[in-house]
């Protein structure tokens, strides 16, 4: 074997060197392909692993997909909204309109307001109500449940507590 050096240094090879011929030690490049096999076998092990959690995470999210979401939360943010007013949101995921009929549990008729009990989602997009109580509900803790249908069979029930100073 012959070595090459680029530089001028009391006989020594330098930094930049090429070696020509062929190598010494074939048996050392058996064992390292050998060896890159077994580290190929564990990283093939991992990738199956981690390929297979991402494949149950995308199955349950394909089981546990609604078309529409309710909400429903205070609506001390908007203008002219004082503590006894609920805003109600229902998002439509569906590329075709939705109706929605929305109904009220745990007061009577004649203690809250809500802007309508039916509603025209349009296609992919949010739909936004008040529900506004009474200052007439007795004094306490009240469970007030918005609940929300499809013609289709969705329902979904959003429990809120609302408390009266009165």
């Amino acid at each position: 074997m012959r070595v090459i050096s680029y530089t001028l240094k009391k006989n020594e090879p330098g930094l930049l060197t090429f070696e020509m011929g062929e190598r010494k030690e074939k048996k050392e490049s058996r064992i390292s392909f050998k060896n890159a096999g077994i580290s190929l076998d564990t990283r093939t092990r991992w990738v199956t692993v981690i390929g297979l959690m991402g494949l149950s995470f995308f199955i349950w999210g394909l089981i546990s997909w609604q078309p529409y979401h309710l909400a429903v939360y205070k609506a001390e943010g908007l203008k002219n909204a004082t503590s006894r007013d609920y805003q109600i949101s229902v998002a439509n995921k569906q590329y075709r309109d939705g109706v929605i009929t929305l109904s009220v549990e745990g007061l009577t008729p004649d203690q809250y307001h809500l802007d309508t009990n039916q509603v025209v989602v349009p296609a992919s997009s949010r739909y936004s109500m008040m529900l506004s109580l009474s200052p007439s509900i007795s004094h306490g803790i009240h469970r007030i449940i918005v609940s929300a249908k499809s013609p289709q069979g969705w329902e979904e029930r959003f429990p809120i507590q609302y408390f009266s100073e009165k």
